[in-house]
């Protein structure tokens, strides 16, 4: 709470590693000041220096970034609904945490996905993983799939990762059709099935039949 503020402003800190947001209920004259107390707090009691660069100051309808999510409190009934307002009978909008999938995409082109003549980004078979077994470069795709799923079970646009799923589920194909010489990823899922299944250890992808939202955070995003 913001001190001597007759009508009672709220502010929520979170913080996780080295970043934090603060969120008040006030004005942007009131984020500024929040954000200077910080910052010579910082100094003065930890030695530290506020990144300038990194510390913004944005109205929550307009979102922001954190932690590896986007977040954004819509000014509209395109949002969540979370409880009716005891004062003006209006309901008050819930928080909206979602996958930031632009970026996703972006950081798939990076690790070795690659777009077409078209600039959409495209699966591609992984070379580095075609000495591996069967077993393991099933095994790999597995740990990334779950690895998103895990670390996005908060997001209120999960099923948007329908679309990640299947580049790496696409690409563990081209990466089984390189290793067997199969050249065609329907000759890759005529040999193994839908999930690539290993036959020696009947092993394959866990590809989620559904993708239920829990809101809740669990662990680190796997790389």
């Amino acid at each position: 709470m913001i001190h001597n503020d007759p009508l009672f402003k709220r502010m929520m800190y979170l913080r996780y590693g080295f970043d934090f947001v603060i969120l008040i209920s006030g004005t942007s004259d009131d984020a500024l000041m929040i954000k200077n107390r910080v910052k010579d707090i910082l100094i003065k009691k930890c030695g530290l220096l506020l990144n300038k660069e990194k510390t913004l100051i944005s109205a929550t309808k307009d979102g922001f970034k954190f932690n590896g999510a986007w977040c954004e409190k819509p000014s509209t009934l395109k949002g969540l609904f979370a409880r009716k307002s005891l004062n003006s009978g209006k309901f008050r909008m819930r928080m909206r945490i979602m996958i930031p999938i632009d970026d996703l995409i972006k950081k798939l082109i990076v690790n070795k996905f690659k777009r077409n003549a078209m600039a959409v980004p495209t699966s591609q078979a992984r070379r580095d993983l075609v000495n591996l077994t069967h077993h393991e470069i099933i095994t790999f795709y597995n740990q990334r799939i779950q690895g998103l799923l895990v670390f996005y079970s908060f997001a209120s646009n999960l099923t948007s990762l329908r679309k990640i799923i299947m580049f790496l589920h696409i690409s563990c194909a081209l990466t089984l059709a390189l290793k067997f010489k199969l050249r065609t990823c329907r000759k890759v899922f005529k040999k193994f099935g839908r999930n690539l299944t290993d036959t020696s250890t009947d092993i394959g992808l866990k590809i989620p039949s559904s993708l239920y939202v829990t809101h809740k955070y669990k662990g680190a995003e796997k790389s």
